[in-house]
């Protein structure tokens, strides 16, 4: 599809919800989710309409995505219902924190991990709570961190860092706050994502080819 971008399958199915560029409402260009159910391109839903969303995440138990929602001056995570197709919660802001990027679920269906831009120019990751409605800062240090994932048993949240000078991939172990590097790249490792099985870890590099 023109203009798609970050898409997040439905597990247990092979539909994937994904954003595109659009006009709305004849004068502005916004992003929006759509629901992709295949085989064809054009096989495909819109899901939010005029919501300014942006990297889409479905749940484990594929009831609800998680998406960045442009705001007047700020970004917040917002959260769809995959039943009724209607956004059902914004998250409140977090002190002094006015952009968040890639959210990912946990396995839990609960807890969101995400990078979030504060006041001061920290880039650091987050968890956010859906019960209680609270967030927690996982890291808070001058490097940029970004693009967090969950491991399948949900022991560890693994994220790009250029906190050796050259972005790698850290894994920050939950119950005992212990931060490990996971790769040792020359040219850089983002966007990380582990298997289903737990066993493989895939990232986006590259090379001055």
């Amino acid at each position: 599809v023109q203009d798609a971008a970050s898409g997040s399958f439905v597990l247990g199915t092979q539909d994937m919800v994904f954003e595109i560029d659009q006009r709305h409402d004849f004068r502005y260009d916004y992003n929006d989710l759509y629901l992709w159910h295949g085989p064809s391109p054009s096989d495909h839903e819109q899901l939010t309409f005029g919501e300014r969303a942006r990297d889409p995440h479905v749940s484990p138990d594929g009831r609800t995505v998680v998406f960045s929602r442009n705001d007047d001056a700020q970004s917040r995570l917002a959260f769809l219902d995959m039943h009724t197709r209607k956004v059902v919660e914004v998250a409140p802001a977090a002190d002094r924190l006015s952009q968040v990027f890639s959210p990912r679920w946990a396995p839990d269906s609960q807890h969101v991990a995400y990078s979030g831009w504060r006041e001061g120019g920290y880039r650091d990751i987050y968890v956010y709570d859906r019960a209680t409605h609270k967030t927690q800062r996982i890291t808070a240090d001058r490097f940029l961190d970004t693009e967090p994932t969950w491991t399948p048993d949900g022991a560890y949240i693994l994220f790009a860092s250029d906190r050796d000078e050259v972005f790698n991939i850290y894994a920050y172990e939950v119950a005992t706050g212990t931060l490990r590097q996971v790769t040792n790249v020359i040219g850089g490792a983002f966007e990380p994502v582990v298997s289903n099985d737990g066993e493989r870890l895939v990232y986006i590099g590259f090379s001055a080819q």
